[in-house]
């Protein structure tokens, strides 16, 4: 069954994602912002192209997920009040680091905003509210009393997509490098599957990820225990450093009030209602502490 899952989510996983589609067009025209006039002539520049990650296509479209669409509800208000043309893109994510290095008309979608990130982007507009990353292993911190100290050591090894912001994150609670494992692809729940199968001993998740992930693909949640709870800053749309200067400076001039509302991510819950936010963890995660 857990096959079957991942097949269909690697064929849904390929598609490049247009504002024309009906989502986006649908999106915007719900939204309560009120209408502006478009700040340029949209055929004076190239269609600009947006990438994000792949792993929020299924959860924009399958599960309707209320944040990860308000999210973009927020981008296409942003891009419309542009005037510019624009793309989606959901590709692996060391792909988008790669494909908006190679244009100077390209943009990043739902991009963690960090001290080692900052000057390597121009930050245009927070998309999601910052949510905490939490590390999680299958065995309960209090069968393991010396695990910092293992971790620091080189005894313990966790699993973090390439380039992404949990690598550096784990990089700073102590694993070395070469106890991280890197992964490129962008399966769905693959990390989750590295940690059960024992590959490695911890993986780095945002809650609601791991929750979808494991919901989604009918896994037993309980086996997983947190260890640590790392606060984050918000998702932005940034701007690489290579951006066409008169691109980036109509994006600067966006007027965003009035945008939809942040929104945080929330966790979906085995009967497909909302956690509430607080302390007491859904879809039958174990709370153990920080």
């Amino acid at each position: 069954m857990l096959k079957r899952f991942v097949c269909i989510f690697s064929l849904m996983l390929v598609v490049s994602f247009s504002p024309s589609s009906a989502l986006t067009q649908a999106s915007a025209e719900l939204t309560t912002s009120p209408a502006l006039t478009p700040l340029t002539d949209a055929s004076r520049f190239p269609v600009i192209q947006i990438y994000t990650s792949d792993a929020s296509k299924p959860f924009l479209e399958e599960v309707k997920d209320d944040v990860t669409v308000a999210s973009f509800d927020r981008l296409a208000v942003f891009m419309r009040r542009s005037g510019l043309r624009y793309e989606v893109n959901f590709v692996p994510w060391a792909r988008v680091l790669r494909k908006i290095s190679e244009n100077d008309h390209a943009l990043v979608f739902q991009i963690v905003r960090t001290s080692q990130r900052e000057d390597d982007y121009h930050w245009l507009v927070p998309i999601l509210d910052s949510n905490p990353l939490h590390l999680y292993g299958l065995e309960s911190p209090d069968k393991n009393p010396d695990v910092w100290r293992e971790i620091r050591e080189g005894k313990r090894s966790a699993a973090c997509h390439r380039d992404s912001v949990h690598c550096t994150v784990l990089e700073e609670m102590g694993f070395p490098p070469y106890t991280i494992l890197r992964i490129s692809s962008e399966q769905p729940a693959l990390t989750e599957q590295l940690l059960l199968r024992k590959r490695v001993d911890f993986i780095l998740r945002f809650k609601e990820s791991l929750c979808n992930n494991l919901i989604l693909l009918n896994l037993d949640a309980r086996l997983f225990h947190l260890y640590k709870t790392i606060e984050q800053k918000p998702d932005y749309l940034a701007a690489p450093k290579n951006i066409n200067p008169d691109i980036l400076k109509i994006l600067q001039q966006v007027d965003m009030s009035d945008l939809p509302p942040l929104k945080f991510r929330q966790v979906l819950t085995s009967n497909g209602s909302k956690d509430s936010g607080d302390d007491d963890l859904t879809c039958g995660l174990e709370r153990v502490g920080d």
